[in-house]
């Protein structure tokens, strides 16, 4: 996140850890609450921490949630994971792309581009934005490496 919103100290070191390969088997079945919460079923005290988190990103009013649906549907499939389907208004192109920067190199969110997403979104807007891929880049790499499922305590 803070590379992404340009806050990285000159002096942090970064590790960049590539993209999951996509998983053989399916997800395990969803939560109620959130459809991606199923991904943690062994660890419950963890899918409560990360519902209530996604829950307040989700209530932020930055952005709109149809953009926000766009960036992390767009981040699941990059990542190589599925996503519930939801109801959307007009594809939002800046959002796809945000996602897509964050998701495959996120030293490309540079500058000019933080720039475009604060003309289009507000800075409330991007922060929420550039918060919501880092929380759901989390979750769905968890769910693409298995880790958390029940498959996963199988093996």
């Amino acid at each position: 996140m803070l590379i992404a919103l340009g806050l990285e100290p000159d002096h942090m070191e970064t590790t960049v850890l590539s993209t999951p390969a996509a998983p053989d088997a399916q997800p395990t079945p969803a939560s109620r609450r959130h459809p991606l919460a199923g991904h943690l079923v062994s660890r419950p005290d963890l899918a409560r921490y990360w519902e209530a988190l996604a829950a307040r990103i989700d209530a932020f009013d930055g952005i709109d949630q149809s953009s926000l649906h766009d960036a992390t549907a767009r981040l699941a499939k990059l990542i190589g994971v599925s996503q519930p389907k939801a109801a959307r208004g007009d594809s939002d192109a800046l959002a796809q792309d945000a996602a897509e920067r964050f998701t495959l190199d996120v030293r490309s969110i540079d500058q000019a581009f933080r720039d475009r997403l604060e003309a289009a979104y507000g800075r409330a807007g991007t922060v929420q934005l550039i918060l919501s891929l880092a929380v759901y880049d989390g979750i769905y790499r968890m769910a693409a490496t298995g880790i958390g499922s029940a498959s996963a305590i199988e093996k």
